[in-house]
């Protein structure tokens, strides 16, 4: 079984990202969701982006970094959306990495400011298809990071908006979120 972290999106640590890592507990998986908002959450984009400009990116990502003190180091790194952003810096600055499960974001390895993906480590990338915050080039650029370091590489694509695996939001896609949830369970058990 896998030891995974899964980093929320701009909107914070929503039920979805709970009932997700709960999903992967009752898997066997050993799963951790840090709040990287200190219990904020919210139900528009637009406050939601004003709150994560007034704490700053940098901000979060430190917390993230804070975080990951108390992890092993064989880690999967996973996220939604943003939190898939803060999920592959921490990947390509912290050795140990067993994978990535990229929901609702991916980026190529050199958007991040790294120079190469750890060899050998896989990862899966879900999106839905027309997605304004997830284009075409990024997911190709990453799976040719990937598979250039000699990692296994899926994407997936579905019916719905950005963050379909939210249930409470306007994205959501029940049909696209269970077949995701199916997917990253195939991959994780793969490891």
């Amino acid at each position: 079984m896998a030891t995974v972290v899964v980093f929320h999106s701009i909107y914070g640590r929503r039920a979805a990202v709970l009932e997700g890592a709960e999903r992967l507990r009752g898997l066997g998986h050993v799963v951790e969701a840090p709040d990287l908002y200190g219990g904020a959450v919210f139900d528009s984009v637009e406050r939601a982006r004003q709150y994560q400009e007034q704490v700053g990116l940098d901000e979060l990502v430190g917390r993230a970094w804070a975080a990951m003190e108390e992890l092993p180091t064989e880690l999967v790194y996973s996220g939604f959306s943003m939190g898939s952003a803060i999920a592959q810096e921490i990947l390509l600055g912290r050795p140990g990495a067993t994978g990535a499960l990229l929901l609702s974001g991916a980026l190529p390895v050199a958007e991040i400011g790294a120079t190469a993906w750890p060899a050998d480590v896989p990862a899966q990338v879900h999106y839905a298809a027309g997605d304004p915050f997830v284009e075409p080039w990024e997911v190709d650029g990453l799976g040719q990071d990937v598979t250039g370091a000699g990692g296994a590489f899926s994407a997936f694509s579905y019916a719905g908006g950005h963050l379909f695996a939210d249930s409470g939001l306007p994205d959501y896609d029940a049909a696209s979120a269970e077949l995701m949830w199916e997917r990253a369970a195939e991959f994780l058990a793969g490891l």
